[in-house]
């Protein structure tokens, strides 16, 4: 993609969007194009068949509780494969379907649009959870009633920061790589190749330097299985750097 050093037009200050709007704006996009839709059904669709699956478990173990923490769980492991995707496409879908000459044209300063993408990208980890939370709650009081079992919430807590961890770890994460790269396809395969090669192969490196370089560090760190040093420096290398090398890109990408 070719990059030039491109003024902002100054728009007229009446017609100026809000950064509410162009938040508002990008949340919009996200649940409307094809691409942020297959994810956000992609992950309520796992996480009720992993619901179903632990329940159908319990059933055959003749378990007579069904907890929420466990059908939380199955939600959590949704969020930690669908929030990477999701923040990539906030920063890359305007460029894969042109989509970002129109927001130019709305909001030429295109630190604002930056930012606003950024805000988009923080805001999916909390409606994520208070969606999956919702949810969770609703499939497990449904499941425990329809298969007679007592509901108990023992260990949610726990769960429950898990998941919020990991929505905000890989929503920004994957904004992050999504600002820096500005393709869809690549960012993706980029995230999948980090999470079942790359970070496991860190780990090889002598001198335990290992932790400091993996994406997995920020989120491990804030469940209470890392050092702050560690989840510093991964927070630094993968999402810091990525959204300085991506705010450069913004504002010098020439839409084509």
């Amino acid at each position: 993609m070719k990059t030039i050093d491109t003024p902002e037009r100054q728009p007229l200050v009446g017609s100026r969007p809000t950064l509410g709007r162009l938040v508002g704006l990008e949340f919009r996009k996200l649940t409307t194009v094809r691409s942020g839709q297959s994810v956000l059904w992609s992950m309520l669709g796992l996480g009720l068949l992993l619901s179903f699956g632990v329940c159908w478990v319990l059933i055959a173990q003749e378990e007579a509780e069904l907890s929420f923490s466990v059908i939380m769980m199955a939600f959590t492991v949704c969020a930690a494969l669908g929030t990477p995707i999701l923040g990539i496409l906030v920063y890359t879908m305007d460029w894969q379907h042109r989509d970002i000459l129109m927001i130019l044209a709305l909001e030429p300063r295109r630190h604002r649009v930056f930012l606003a993408k950024l805000v988009t990208s923080v805001l999916i980890g909390v409606a994520l959870c208070a969606a999956f939370i919702a949810t969770g709650l609703a499939v497990s009081f449904g499941l425990a009633s329809a298969f007679g079992m007592a509901w108990t919430a023992q260990g949610s807590l726990e769960v429950l920061g898990m998941l919020i961890v990991l929505s905000f770890a890989g929503s920004l994460s994957g904004a992050a790589l999504g600002s820096a790269l500005l393709s869809t396809p690549l960012s993706v395969v980029i995230v999948i190749i980090q999470v079942l090669l790359i970070d496991n192969l860190l780990l090889l490196l002598p001198g335990g330097i290992g932790p400091f370089l993996q994406t997995a560090s920020m989120s491990n760190s804030l469940i209470g299985d890392g050092s702050i040093g560690t989840a510093l420096s991964s927070f630094a290398l993968w999402v810091l750097l990525p959204f300085a090398v991506g705010f450069i890109r913004m504002r010098r990408a020439e839409p084509h």
